[in-house]
Parts: C-alpha cells; sequence; structure tokens
C-alpha cells in the first residue's frame, strides 16, 4: 500500500525524534537547481509565484536560505518526523514504542514490563452471552490468534485497533446480539 500525504507547513527539527536512519533524497539536483532559481526572489515575487500568504512566502524565503544539499542531523530528518501538522501528529510516527498484549494473563505476568520500556496495550476478548459480555477462552483464543494474524498481515499499529473500538464507543454504535466485543486496555 502507498499512502499519499499533502506536506505540512510546520516544520519540527527540533523535538527529539526516533533515531531513523535517512534515506538520500532522489531528486537532489533537482531541488539544487529549483533553490537556486526561487533563492534570489523576494517574498511577495515567492508569495505570488506560490499563490502564497506573505506570512507563508517569508517563511519559504528562509527555508531556501537555509537549505543545504549535504544532510546533516542538524538539517535534515524524515519527512514523516519533520512535517508538524495535524495529519502527521496523527500519523504518530515518533511515537513511544507499543507492545500488544496477546498473551494470556498467566503467561503475560512473566514479563517485566519495566524493562520493556513501551506502553502495554492489554487485549480483552468478550462475547455476549444472556446479555452480558464475557471473556470465553475459546474464542478468545482464536480472537488473540486471528488478531496477530491481521496484524502482521497488515503491518499494523496498535492504534488501528484502538481507533476503532474508540469510534464506536464515542458514537455510540449498537451492537447486534451475540456480536464478539474487543476492548483494548492500556497498562497503566
Amino acid at each position: 500500500m502507498l499512502l499519499l500525504l499533502s506536506p505540512a507547513k510546520s516544520l519540527d527539527y527540533d523535538s527529539p525524534g526516533p533515531a531513523v536512519a535517512p534515506t538520500q533524497p532522489l531528486f537532489m539536483k533537482d531541488a539544487a537547481e529549483l533553490i537556486a532559481v526561487l533563492r534570489p526572489k523576494p517574498p511577495q515575487e515567492i508569495a505570488e509565484l506560490m499563490s502564497l500568504s506573505d506570512k507563508l512566502a517569508a517563511l519559504n524565503v528562509a527555508r531556501f536560505e537555509a537549505w543545504r544539499p549535504e544532510a546533516t542531523p542538524a538539517n535534515a530528518r524524515a519527512a514523516v518526523l519533520a512535517f508538524d501538522g495535524d495529519v502527521y501528529r496523527g500519523l504518530a510516527a515518533d511515537a513511544t514504542p507499543v507492545v500488544v498484549n496477546l498473551a494470556s494473563q498467566e503467561y503475560f505476568k512473566a514479563v517485566d514490563t519495566k524493562v520493556l520500556k513501551a506502553r502495554v496495550v492489554e487485549c480483552v476478548f468478550e462475547d455476549e452471552k444472556d446479555g452480558k459480555y464475557r471473556i470465553i477462552s475459546f474464542f478468545a483464543k482464536r480472537a488473540r490468534g486471528l488478531m496477530g494474524r491481521w496484524a502482521v498481515l497488515h503491518r499494523a499499529a496498535p492504534q488501528a485497533f484502538c481507533h476503532r473500538e474508540h469510534a464506536h464507543r464515542r458514537r455510540g454504535t449498537q451492537r447486534r446480539p451475540h456480536q464478539r466485543r474487543h476492548v483494548l486496555h492500556p497498562r497503566r
């Protein structure tokens, strides 16, 4: 799957981010040529040329001036980590590592969660029976396996599961009788 996102106007090169091995831009020669054309232009001309506000044009003029073809940790960062708009904050690319516990509580007791240095999300798989939700071991085991398979096949982030369940609760959608409920609990 390939996702196309609009770039953000705000950039963040200051906050600490995860150690990600940088890649070299594919169009560095083209970028250098473009910067050479844009650098001498005043902010008003950049605003007109790019259909930008005066404020954003001035910001881009400063960026053109600061641009260097040599990428260093001080002046370069992966776009997904440098862009600071709402879309990129929603991606949470620099999020704390997350461990999704699909093991039974019996086995998970052996894990020292402090050593993990990660947020732990507990999964509770319940079935509705006689108007009440409860864990039914057979179905819970199957659900843990299915969730693990889905996550591997889709290279999923735990947020996908959390956000889907949150959306159901927030919208107040009614569940059909005998429907399974998957509840994720962040470990505190």
